[in-house]
């Protein structure tokens, strides 16, 4: 397979990995103008000072700016990231800049 095919497979796939609160920052101070909407957002989530992509499954439910929610997280490239994560591990979702952070509270099964 090609690497494009490959990668939509993958994404296809994909399952949640972890478990996490995450607490977007209030309106004025996040770069964000809404509410997150729809079946999942992807963001860049940093981790220990790097940057991994990620998606946040919101299950059709809103997630307002300055509120706080649980959603289960799948990263792109695990294997990258989810060794420097542990129960407690906390991180940065960005989009054009800060726009929440957020707390992981369960790990799902081995890669």
């Amino acid at each position: 397979l090609n690497a494009s095919v490959s990668g939509a497979i993958r994404w296809f796939a994909m399952t949640a990995q972890l478990t996490a609160e995450i607490t977007l920052l209030p309106p004025g101070e996040s770069p964000r103008k809404g509410a997150l909407r729809g079946e999942w957002f992807g963001c860049p989530v940093e981790v220990a000072g790097a940057m991994y992509d990620a998606r946040l499954f919101l299950q059709t439910r809103d997630l307002a700016l300055g509120s706080t929610g649980v959603v289960e997280m799948s990263f792109l490239c695990p294997e990258l990231v989810l060794h420097k994560l542990a129960v407690g591990s906390e991180f940065k979702l960005w989009e054009r800049g800060e726009i929440g952070h957020g707390r992981v509270v369960r790990i799902h099964g081995a890669l």
